[in-house]
C-alpha cells in the first residue's frame, strides 16, 4: 500500500511503510535481502531496530524468520518474478569497466531521445549539490547574503588551485571594512593583496603606493595578514597569477553592487556576463604581477569560459540557493532558466557524452550530464539513475 520512506542509515531500509498481508493491514519497516538468512547473518534478531519490521522482501526466501514479539515474519520471495534477463543485465552494468559508462553498449536511440524527459530532475540535483558550498558561506557570515555573495565568487575565481585560499582571504577581511572601501579600487586592492601577504618589497611606484595604504588599514583595522605561502604559484598560467585575480575580484565586486537588484529583475544572461567583464585598475591593464614586465595594452577582463565558470559554480548556485532560503520558485525557476540561457560547456566528460549520441545544446545539458556521470555512473547507481531504470524496466 506505502513502501514507505527509504533510510540509508543504520536500521531497516524502509520505515513508516504500510503492507497489506491475508487481508490485514500492517504498519512498521521493511528490510532488502538477497536471501532470508542473512536476516541472521547480519543479526538483525539482536538489534532491537528491527523489532518493528512487518515485511522481509528476499530474492530467495532459504529460510523462515521469526520475530520475538510477533512470530514468523511476512516474506516476499522475488525469485521467478523477475526476469533473469534483467537480472543478467544489470550484472552486466555492474561488473562493466572497459566503458565511458556502464551502459554505453546497452544504450539505444529512445532512451536517448528519453534525456529531456528526466533532464530537469538531475540538473536540480546538481544545484542542490552546489549550494552545499553557499550554505557553508552562508552559515559563516552570519547569514548575510551579501557577504556569501562576495565569498562564492572570490572562491570561484581561486579555481581549484586556489578556491580554499581565497576563501581563506575572504575569511581574514571584515566584510563591513571590504563594503566601506569597494568604490575605491586602489584601496580594495592594498587592503587584499596585502593580506594575502603578496605586496613584496620592491621600487615599484604603484607597489609602493600600495604598501602605503595597506600599513595605514592594517593598523586602523588591526589586520592580520596571511601568509604567502597558502597560495599555489607552481603550474599556473600569467593570466591566472593570484596577483591578477584579486585584482579581477575588486572589479568584479564593484561590478555587482547591484546583484540583488538584477535577480529581482531576472535579467537576462548577457547582463551578468556584460557585469563579469569588469575591466581591473589602469596598472593591471599593462601587467599580470606586481613587478612584472610591462605588457602591450589589454583590458585583462575574465575570459569567456572564465566568465560561464563564474556563472556556473558560483552566480547560479547563489541564486537557486537564494529562492530555496526564501520559498521562492520564481527565483529557483530564474537560476535554471540561466543554465538553458548558456552556452555548453566542452571537457573530456562532455565530449564522451556528444560521442554516444546524446545532444548537447546548453549548459543545463552539461551540468545534468556531469551530475550523472559522478553520482550515477561512477558510482554503479544503475537502479537509481533514468537511463538504468529504462533499461531494466
Amino acid at each position: 500500500i506505502d513502501f514507505g520512506q527509504m533510510d540509508m542509515a543504520d536500521g531497516p531500509d524502509f520505515k513508516f511503510a504500510k503492507v497489506k498481508v491475508n487481508g490485514i493491514l500492517l504498519a512498521g519497516h521493511i528490510e532488502l535481502h538477497v536471501k532470508a538468512s542473512d536476516w541472521t547473518l547480519h543479526k538483525h534478531q539482536d538489534n532491537p531496530k528491527y523489532n518493528n519490521v512487518i515485511l522481509h522482501v528476499v530474492y530467495e526466501s532459504d529460510t523462515e524468520i521469526t520475530l520475538n514479539q510477533s512470530g514468523q515474519l511476512p516474506c516476499l520471495e522475488l525469485k521467478g518474478r523477475i526476469p533473469l534477463a534483467k537480472i543478467e543485465q544489470y550484472e552486466k552494468l555492474q561488473t562493466s569497466s572497459n566503458q565511458f559508462i556502464p551502459c554505453e553498449s546497452l544504450l539505444n536511440p529512445t532512451v536517448i531521445e528519453s534525456f529531456p524527459l528526466w533532464r530537469d530532475r538531475l540538473l536540480i540535483d546538481r544545484l542542490a549539490n552546489k549550494t552545499k558550498l553557499v550554505e557553508s558561506i552562508f552559515n559563516k557570515t552570519n547569514k548575510h547574503y551579501g557577504h556569501t555573495f562576495t565569498n562564492l565568487i572570490a572562491y570561484c575565481l581561486g579555481l581549484q588551485k586556489n578556491a580554499d585560499s581565497f576563501l581563506q582571504l575572504m575569511e581574514q577581511i571584515p566584510f563591513m571594512v571590504l563594503l566601506k572601501h569597494i568604490n575605491q579600487p586602489i584601496h580594495l586592492e592594498a587592503l587584499l593583496l596585502g593580506i594575502a601577504g603578496l605586496l613584496d618589497d620592491t621600487e615599484h611606484d604603484y607597489t609602493r603606493e600600495l604598501q602605503h595604504h595597506y600599513q595605514h588599514f592594517k593598523n586602523a583595522y588591526q589586520l592580520k595578514p596571511l601568509s604567502s605561502t597558502i597560495w599555489q604559484k607552481g603550474g599556473v598560467r600569467p593570466a591566472n597569477n593570484i596577483q591578477l585575480r584579486i585584482a579581477q575580484f575588486v572589479a568584479l565586486i564593484n561590478s555587482l553592487q547591484d546583484y540583488n537588484a538584477l535577480i529581482n529583475q531576472q535579467v537576462n544572461i548577457e547582463v551578468w556576463q556584460n557585469k563579469l567583464a569588469a575591466t581591473p585598475s589602469a596598472y593591471w591593464q599593462k601587467h599580470y604581477t606586481l613587478n612584472g614586465k610591462t605588457l602591450a595594452k589589454t583590458n585583462h577582463q575574465l575570459s569567456v569560459q572564465k566568465k560561464n565558470i563564474l556563472l556556473i559554480n558560483g552566480v547560479v548556485p547563489f541564486i537557486f540557493f537564494s529562492g530555496k532560503k526564501t520559498n521562492n520558485q520564481a527565483v529557483i525557476d530564474y537560476a535554471i532558466q540561466l543554465l538553458y540561457a548558456l552556452k555548453k560547456e566542452d571537457n573530456r566528460i562532455i565530449k564522451q557524452w556528444k560521442k554516444i549520441g546524446f545532444n548537447i545544446e546548453s549548459a543545463a545539458d552539461t551540468q545534468t550530464l556531469l551530475q550523472l556521470n559522478k553520482h550515477y555512473c561512477k558510482a554503479f547507481k544503475c537502479l537509481d539513475c533514468p537511463v538504468g531504470q529504462k533499461l531494466l524496466k
